[in-house]
């Protein structure tokens, strides 16, 4: 969704950011658009710690963010080299994204690949990734 230009139409994924995170760049004809730029949250730690319970407890505290669990893209993606941990994260950051244009911010649960959060072409879309390790 956000990466199609409404102008142009152009579909290709490297679209830029603008430095106040408020507006996504067509390369091909520079046309701005306004997108929703907010902080995403993970939930991590080894499996079976707690974290899905963590979430549920979250959600029945305040519903003012959206919770989601990495698992179901990591149960469908591959899953065996440094690459496909690296696909994954794009992938989460992709959605994620685009379901915060519905204006509240996201938490995923995952256990693992971190590591691939800060270097990914999709974390400039946030205003800031928040880690809590459970």
């Amino acid at each position: 969704m956000l990466g199609i230009c409404p102008k142009c139409g152009d579909y290709k994924w490297d679209k830029n950011v603008s430095e106040d995170k408020q507006y996504i760049i067509c390369q091909q004809c520079g046309h701005r658009w306004k997108f929703k730029s907010m902080p995403l949250f993970i939930l991590t730690g080894c499996s079976g710690v707690g974290k899905t319970t963590t979430a549920q407890e979250l959600l029945q505290r305040d519903t003012r963010f959206l919770v989601m669990d990495a698992d179901f893209l990591f149960n469908i993606m591959p899953h065996d080299t440094n690459e496909d941990y690296r696909n994954w994260v794009e992938q989460i950051l992709s959605l994620s994204k685009n379901i915060m244009q519905g204006g509240k911010p996201l938490l995923w649960t995952q256990a693992g690949a971190l590591e691939y959060y800060e270097a990914a072409y999709n974390r400039r879309f946030f205003t800031e990734i928040y880690y809590l390790a459970v």
